[in-house]
């Protein structure tokens, strides 16, 4: 399989993780002669857009990051198509654990499941990671292996902090929520793909 051919697989998904997440915001349907309104209603649905938000914004980030992962690939192996289905399975599941949390936003259950997901995604794309670090045929041999280092090293940490933050949600689902706003920018953000030698006009 070319690489062309499974960026391009990667990418359709990622389409259509985004299209799921804004089906799962439905039209309200108002009931005037309760009393209703359609602004109380919008309010209502506050939970829920914020989960969207936050995981269009999870989403996008990992749109990034795994482009310029695929960047260094030269040559693609099963393994790796495997590894990378195995992080897109995960990530594919975000829509239904972000609509579950956009309804019960105080339920903990809720709060720990979308927890869950994203943290089991995130260690899938490490293993992606991992793969291209330990197998140089797969790499590129111009671009320089510091930043796979420094990708892996960053996500360790915000998979350290996304179990941090389930353990909170027994105290706090506010703060565990906030926390999930905040910690995909701590290691999603991609390095800089440097390579080895500049290349001279």
């Amino acid at each position: 399989m070319s690489k062309a051919r499974l960026e391009s697989f990667s990418d359709a998904v990622f389409a259509i993780i985004c299209t799921l997440l804004v089906v799962s915001l439905q039209v309200p349907d108002l009931h005037r002669e309760r009393g209703e309104t359609l602004i109380g209603h919008l309010v209502g649905m506050a939970p829920g857009f914020l989960s969207y938000v936050l995981s269009f914004a999870l989403v996008t980030l990992y749109w990034i990051a795994h482009h310029e992962v695929l960047t260094i690939v030269r040559n693609v192996s099963a393994g790796l198509i495997w590894m990378n289905n195995f992080f897109l399975m995960w990530l594919a599941l975000l829509p239904f654990p972000t609509e579950v949390m956009g309804r019960y936003p105080h339920e903990e259950m809720a709060v720990l499941f979308f927890g869950l997901i994203t943290l089991l995604a995130a260690v899938s794309f490490v293993g992606v990671r991992l793969m291209l670090l330990y197998k140089p045929n797969l790499r590129d041999p111009q671009f320089d292996t510091d930043f796979l280092k420094t990708s892996i090293r960053n996500s360790t940490i915000g998979i350290a902090l996304y179990v941090v933050a389930l353990l909170i949600s027994y105290l706090s689902d506010e703060v565990t929520m906030t926390m999930y706003g905040l910690i995909p920018f701590l290691f999603l953000i991609p390095v800089r793909v440097k390579t080895v030698h500049a290349v001279h006009a």
